[in-house]
């Protein structure tokens, strides 16, 4: 009976080809919708954030002077004015990192950005707070935790790069170690 189909060992051999092309398919396919997801960050710009940062230190120093000397009249109008245009500056810089694409892990753009507007209204409405907003530097710290926030997305995102390049090493040598031992199965079926 040459018709019927003898189990041999190029049959095991092509069996653990197709689970390994399956499971190769998938963990490309995989990898392409984490790529999909994943928004590349930057690195913080150093320049922007110590301007940024100036512009709140100086107005939270000003805050704090106002405060000791009690300033009444055109002083607290002047002071107050200059705390609405670093508000003003300082929201429209938040909108504006929120839009860009800058940070994994920090969810979708619309999220994020949504964290920033609400951490702005948090901060103008305790400046806005007599002697809280005097006393507390929430300019300064809006814009330290920025600066963590977008050092820390981007940490994360080289760490999830080197996870990958890693992963595609170990894929790769699983690869390799598959072909080795389908072309041993290949001789050992010729040689039987």
């Amino acid at each position: 009976m040459p018709d019927e189909p003898q189990p041999s060992q190029d049959h095991s051999a092509e069996l653990a080809q197709g689970r390994f092309a399956s499971m190769r398919d998938r963990l490309t396919k995989n990898r392409q919708q984490a790529r999909k997801k994943r928004i590349t960050a930057s690195p913080p710009n150093s320049g922007e954030y110590m301007l940024i940062g100036a512009i709140a230190v100086l107005n939270d120093g000003l805050d704090w002077i106002s405060f000791i000397f009690t300033f009444t009249g055109v002083w607290l109008l002047i002071l107050k004015i200059i705390d609405f245009a670093t508000s003003a500056a300082l929201g429209i810089w938040s909108v504006a990192r929120g839009v860009k694409k800058q940070g994994s892990g920090g969810g979708t753009i619309a999220g994020r950005l949504k964290n920033r507007v609400l951490r702005w209204i948090a901060t103008t409405v305790i400046e806005i707070i007599p002697w809280v907003g005097e006393i507390v530097p929430t300019w300064t710290i809006l814009v330290l935790h920025a600066y963590w926030e977008h050092k820390t997305a981007y940490e994360t995102a080289q760490s999830e790069r080197r996870n990958e390049q890693q992963e595609a090493r170990q894929q790769e040598q699983y690869s390799y170690r598959q072909e080795e031992l389908s072309a041993q199965h290949e001789t050992a079926g010729e040689a039987a």
